[in-house]
């Protein structure tokens, strides 16, 4: 019985040590407000990159904002099943003003965006391309970019 506990015990560990490892890689683009136009326009510049709108303007399901949606565009660099860089806007839709507010623009591998190279190179391509897209449209002091080291969590606690 002691035995079994230990082994247990130490399943559980790897499970932890395995979930909880950094390979993905992140950039996050953001900015306060920028015309919906302008945001329209990224979607077309990511799909002359050979982006494909996967999502287009869902609700969130636990929004951050208010009336929260995201667009989700998917690039596969190859077959293989990791080989896929995704870009997620998220957003608060202003209707009538023609604005979007709260802008996040995710670009990103979870899986494995930190440990292959050519992921981590197109993740960083498209971010600059977008930010350089942001800065066009609403100036520098207004966008904010990121880049760190993500990982696709196993187990949420």
């Amino acid at each position: 019985m002691k035995r079994i506990f230990i082994w247990f015990i130490w399943a559980i560990l790897v499970v932890l040590m395995v979930g909880c490892e950094k390979t993905g890689y992140m950039v996050i683009i953001s900015s306060n407000r920028i015309k919906y136009d302008d945001l329209q326009q990224i979607g077309r510049m990511l799909e002359d990159k050979g982006f494909k709108a996967v999502v287009w303007e869902r609700k969130k399901d636990v929004p951050k904002y208010p009336g929260e949606i995201y667009t989700l565009f998917e690039k596969k660099l190859s077959s293989k099943p990791y080989d896929v860089v995704d870009v997620y806007l998220n957003y608060v839709k202003d209707i009538p003003g023609n604005f979007a507010h709260n802008l996040m623009i995710d670009v990103s591998n979870v899986y494995k965006g930190m440990t292959i190279t050519e992921l981590k190179y197109e993740i960083d391509n498209i971010g600059d391309l977008i930010y350089r897209e942001l800065v066009d449209k609403v100036g520098k002091e207004n966008v904010v970019i990121e880049g760190k080291e993500i990982h696709h969590r196993l187990i949420f606690f």
